[in-house]
This record gives structure tokens, sequence and C-alpha cells, in this order.
């Protein structure tokens, strides 16, 4: 699994992920011990993705949904292979409008 889905997943469950100092702190309803194992592999990435978000203004914004954009186009032009890329980008679009 992915950082950023990580966690896009632990807000879905209802649970918290935050930074004090420089360490994580979690909190998750019970059964979720896959997840703690995952956030323990992945703390660093995860701690990176919370406190130096990828969009830092407008124009980091603006030039996000211009490569969204030009990566939609190219797909449909058959370039399949950069939906990985355009589903990271769009997450980060939607992180930055607090949508997820």
């Amino acid at each position: 699994m992915m950082t950023l889905d990580l966690i896009e997943k632990v807000k879905e469950i209802g649970g918290e992920l935050r930074v004090e100092g420089n360490q994580l702190k979690y909190r998750l309803p019970s059964g979720s011990e896959r997840l703690v194992e995952l956030i323990r592999e992945k703390k660093m990435a995860i701690v990176t993705a919370l406190t130096r978000p990828l969009i830092k203004n407008d124009e980091d914004y603006m030039n996000i949904l211009r490569k969204l954009y030009v990566l939609a186009r190219r797909i449909e032009a058959g370039e399949e292979s950069l939906l990985k890329e355009y589903d990271e980008l769009e997450r980060l679009v939607l992180l930055y409008q607090g949508l997820i």
C-alpha cells in the first residue's frame, strides 16, 4: 500500500495520524492490527507526507492541475501506464482541497 493510500485508509476508518515533534502518533479502531504494521513500516514516509506537503501554495496546486490535464490527455491517447501517476497526483489535489 502506498503512503497516501495508507493515510487515506486511516481517515476512512475513523483513525487519526499526527506528528508531534519528530514522532508519529496514531489512533486506530480496534481490529486494525494490519494497519498498525503498515504504519510502522512506512513511518518515515508518513511523517514526511504529513509535515512536508507536496502542494505548499496555489502555484504548486496549479502546476499539478496542469500536469493532471496533460496526463489525462496522454491516457486518453492510449498511454494507460500513466494511470498510477495520475491517481497519485489526483490524491494530492484532493488532500490539498481537504476532500480526503
